[in-house]
């Protein structure tokens, strides 16, 4: 006896992980959002993949985080991603450091205050928004790393 194969959901599937893919490929479009000069960083997708953090100042346990996919929002406002623990108990500490020729963004995960003794161990793509006191322009972005 033949057995039918559907096919059908397969081919969704491999569609709409192309869509996706595509989707997420960054722009080649260096101009800033608001349409002034020209930046270094992509403009970034009004939603991105993963969760939204605000950066916060209560943790204790911190330990540094390597961020990436630096977004521009604005000349004076960028996003980057990093991955994180549940936002139960992590949280992230984001600091900017300018100077005429570098911006370094220095980011910090940390147990939030009141977490759960116990969580489920699960690695998750997050972001943060920093501003920066003028414009990146033509400056080096960089984090803790250098």
């Amino acid at each position: 006896m033949r057995r039918r194969v559907k096919i059908g959901g397969i081919a969704a599937i491999a569609v709409a992980g192309l869509l996706a893919s595509r989707s997420m490929t960054p722009t080649s479009d260096t101009s800033a959002p608001d349409g002034s000069a020209p930046t270094q960083l992509p403009r970034a997708t009004p939603f991105p993949i993963g969760l939204r953090l605000e950066s916060r100042d209560d943790m204790t346990q911190l330990t540094p985080v390597r961020w990436f996919t630096p977004e521009a929002f604005s000349p004076t406002t960028i996003r980057v991603a990093f991955w994180t623990g549940v936002p139960q108990a992590y949280g992230v500490n984001a600091r900017v450091f300018e100077s005429a020729t570098e911006v370094r963004i220095e980011l910090h995960q940390g147990i939030i205050p009141g977490a759960p003794e116990w969580v489920t161990q699960q690695g998750l793509r997050a972001t943060v928004v920093v501003g920066l006191d003028a414009p990146l322009g033509d400056r080096t972005l960089t984090g803790q790393d250098g």
